[in-house]
């Protein structure tokens, strides 16, 4: 929403929207859905290309390097991608704090609430998913090991850059049992045919690390998409891991499209607090 980011840029910030690979100027390539890595390198070539741009510097700013993160749902969890990679690796930036909400930060455990349920009202992000991960190498069977028929031969030509999710829903069964092959609702922990599907999912998950900038996770607590257990148990395994400060903040009754304003605003106000900006 441009008047959101109009008005956290009124702060001071130099708000940085990057456009995933597969969006924009690319638009010819398969967006990398949840594929942490290439979500890695689109984030922080973004944020490099700002900070090294003179024309800040020649129209009286400057950019001091301190970087405060923000994104929610699949931003949520390139949030997270992206603060593991500025903490492990050399950084130009100064992490003050990161802010993340519902995001599928354990994509594992994010397929076996899926697969658990018998309806599912966002059917289009598994297909998705297995579009990214074969265009990006992760697994390489036919669609057809996941999906069931028609869907498998359909949903290459639903994700064509002109439907919403919204249109790609209508097109797709919200029964579980008609659009997953039964194989992978009933073995996919064990069937050596969801190998790759597995490592897949644990290679882009985002693991815990011993975060030194403080992280705020946000949930609603009515969100059915991407249950909040999913981030309260990050938090526990950043904890576990010896984060500095991690926090979990549920908005109390708010669905996955609800919660996200209200997580914006808290994350903005812990933002200027920690800048702080009092309002004068």
């Amino acid at each position: 929403n441009t008047r959101v980011l109009t008005g956290i840029a009124a702060f001071g910030y130099a708000v940085v929207v990057p456009d995933y690979i597969g969006f924009g100027a690319s638009a010819d390539i398969v967006h990398p859905y949840l594929c942490a890595d290439a979500t890695v390198d689109a984030v922080v070539d973004a944020l490099d290309y700002v900070l090294a741009d003179s024309r800040a510097v020649d129209a009286g700013y400057s950019l001091s390097g301190d970087l405060f993160l923000l994104g929610y749902s699949q931003g949520g969890h390139a949030t997270l991608a992206v603060a593991r990679d500025l903490e492990e690796n050399d950084s130009n930036y100064t992490l003050r704090a990161v802010a993340a909400g519902a995001g599928p930060y354990d994509l594992t455990a994010v397929n076996n609430y899926i697969i658990e349920q018998d309806t599912y009202a966002e059917p289009f992000y598994a297909p998705y998913t297995l579009i990214a991960f074969r265009a990006m190498g992760f697994i390489t069977q036919p669609l057809s090991t996941f999906l069931q028929e028609p869907y498998a031969s359909l949903v290459e030509d639903l994700f064509d850059g002109q439907r919403s999710p919204a249109d790609i829903n209508a097109a797709l069964p919200t029964r579980i049992s008609e659009l997953y092959a039964p194989e992978l609702t009933s073995g996919f922990d064990s069937s050596e045919v969801f190998a790759p599907l597995r490592e897949a999912f644990v290679d882009n998950s985002i693991g815990p690390w011993t975060a030194e900038a403080p992280i705020r996770l946000y949930h609603g607590t009515a969100d059915v998409n991407l249950p909040a257990s999913i981030s309260t148990r990050m938090q526990s395994d950043l904890e576990n891991a010896g984060a500095v400060s991690v926090s979990f903040i549920a908005i109390d009754g708010r669905d996955h499209s609800e919660a996200g304003p209200y997580m914006i605003l808290d994350a903005l106000a812990w933002f200027n607090e920690l800048n702080g900006f009092n309002g004068e």
